[in-house]
């Protein structure tokens, strides 16, 4: 695996990112989404590469085993992770037990949920090469190096995800950027296969490690969000209710989410409406290059 291997990412604009973000969702009139949103961008930018520096040691010799149907972990040898279960005191008691991995054998060690090692990781602020520590190991270090980066850069976005009758928002790295995609693209030349199989889980581990972080900082922040009750979609990390009556919720955030990803496309639909007569309007449609400010009648 490289050594001091390093992403280098544009911090994502702002006044871009929310250029064609309403204020609210339609039917939710005068209930501060947009300052909401703007107020989760803003703090992170401000405040979050200072919140989570507690020093962790490097575990040595030790390995990790992505479960993905469980979101957890197998980290083995138990006793290497003792040390950091230790300093959380009594707020973490977990029961050691054994697994057969395919080409090491009967280990020892302990089920680890994904939130409980992102905790151990972000305290990382450069990415950890040392030769004690294991290939499955320095991959998580590079991964949530990665995180930490794109959520400093402001390269993530919120996206609702439906369930019954319930759903939740969910922020996600932000790939389409170029230089996003370029750093992605090598973090998964690293792939260790007990981590991760292929690009697919990478995505789903970074965007674990990017929504786990954030709503983390956004409790710690919760006062900064007090004054709004909308915030609460935005902030609190679990199922809503999708229904208010006939009113999804849901789906009219949904939509109105759906206003940043088409900020972010170069090339945009275009009506233009005039009038044809007394009676009738003309109505055309156009392919706007925001870009090059070209229009194409379609």
């Amino acid at each position: 695996m490289a050594k001091n291997l390093k992403f280098i990412i544009k911090k994502n604009d702002l006044d871009n990112l929310f250029i064609n973000l309403t204020e609210n969702p339609q039917g939710f009139e005068n209930k501060n989404f947009r300052t909401v949103l703007s107020t989760v961008y803003e703090l992170t930018e401000e405040e979050y590469s200072q919140t989570f520096n507690t020093s962790n040691v490097p575990l040595r010799n030790t390995g990790f085993w992505f479960l993905e149907n469980e979101n957890k972990f197998f980290v083995y040898p138990k006793t290497n992770f003792q040390l950091f279960l230790k300093s959380k005191g009594s707020m973490y008691r977990l029961k050691s037990d054994y697994i057969q991995i395919e080409g090491l054998g009967l280990k020892e060690g302990y089920f680890v949920d994904a939130d409980l090692l992102w905790e151990y990781f972000c305290s990382f602020d450069s990415y950890l090469d040392f030769e004690y520590t294991t290939e499955s190991f320095k991959f998580l270090s590079l991964l949530t190096q990665l995180g930490n980066k794109l959520i400093e850069k402001l390269c993530f976005l919120p996206k609702v995800y439906f369930s019954d009758n319930f759903f939740k928002i969910k922020y996600e790295a932000y790939l389409e950027s170029q230089d996003v995609s370029n750093a992605f693209e090598k973090l998964c030349e690293h792939i260790v296969e007990q981590v991760a199989k292929d690009k697919k889980y990478v995505k789903k581990l970074l965007n674990n490690y990017i929504n786990t972080q954030i709503y983390k900082f956004l409790h710690i922040k919760v006062q900064k969000f007090n004054q709004y009750k909308s915030a609460q979609y935005f902030i609190k990390n679990f199922d809503h209710k999708r229904f208010h009556g006939t009113v999804d919720i849901g789906a009219k955030i949904d939509h109105w989410l759906d206003e940043i990803y088409i900020g972010k496309y170069e090339i945009l639909p275009l009506l233009k409406i005039s009038e044809a007569n007394d009676e009738n309007f003309l109505l055309e449609i156009f392919a706007y290059n925001k870009l090059t400010k070209e229009k194409i009648k379609i």
